[in-house]
């Protein structure tokens, strides 16, 4: 059963933009989980409307919400919207995966459009990559004999450190979270063209879960690279101003 009619069956609701009772059984939970592996990057739709991929995470906390608001969920607190399972395989190990820099930029937007939807809280899916020809090789590191020797991939520092940054004609958007995930002050680095130095350009402060976010005016182009930086903690990824083309790769390759 597709996730969105799933939930409409669990929590009495009916279908459209602004759901209405079907019936009066109230169900007991604390968190609703699910596991949004999407094809063609952070930003994609699932083809069955009733499935839902990052792009459709808005759709299902409205309708999480609206059981909420109808009193058909019973929790002990507020409930919490969860991924606890997702990833993206990369190339290498696994052919026609994702590249290991497109995969680091795609964890971190995935992170945002996470946030953006209301989850609380992401469980990365793996770890380690599977040694051999398994399909799973999302790990944030290599496959090894022990993780103490394995050695990561670009995607660990974007899990660790994510950040991501959009330019909309010369105002720029930013957002990440700090390692620490407390209070910091964030040094907003920027550097044009792919090879160079960097320089600071603003300093923004994270919240005390370590969020920071902000729209800064630098007169960039789509030709510069941002990242954060943390006293103590390091820097994120270098994030580009031009957005690449996103493929349509499954999170298990094509």
């Amino acid at each position: 059963m597709a996730p969105l009619a799933f939930m409409r069956s669990l929590l009495c609701l009916s279908k459209g933009s602004h759901p209405h009772a079907t019936c009066n059984d109230p169900v007991h939970f604390d968190v609703w989980s699910h596991h949004p592996y999407t094809f063609g990057g952070p930003f994609g739709h699932a083809k069955n409307p009733d499935d839902v991929e990052l792009g459709d995470l808005p759709r299902m906390r409205a309708l999480l919400q609206a059981g909420v608001r109808l009193h058909h969920v019973v929790s002990a607190q507020p409930v919490q919207f969860w991924v606890t399972e997702f990833g993206w395989d990369t190339n290498p190990p696994r052919p026609h995966a994702a590249p290991l820099g497109l995969a680091a930029r795609w964890t971190a937007e995935s992170l945002h459009q996470m946030w953006l939807s209301g989850v609380s809280l992401v469980t990365w899916f793996l770890l380690e990559d599977y040694g051999g020809s398994s399909q799973y090789q999302s790990g944030l590191y290599f496959h090894a004999a022990s993780l103490e020797n394995a050695r990561p991939k670009p995607s660990l520092t974007a899990f660790r450190f994510p950040f991501v940054a959009y330019l909309n004609k010369a105002t720029v958007s930013v957002w990440g979270r700090v390692p620490t995930s407390d209070k910091e002050v964030v040094s907003i680095q920027l550097r044009q063209g792919k090879s160079g130095g960097w320089r600071s350009v603003a300093n923004i402060g994270s919240n005390a879960n370590g969020i920071f976010q902000a729209k800064l005016d630098l007169g960039a182009t789509k030709n510069d690279w941002l990242r954060a930086a943390v006293v103590g903690s390091g820097s994120s990824l270098a994030f580009s101003l031009t957005r690449p083309n996103d493929p349509h790769i499954g999170p298990w390759g094509n």
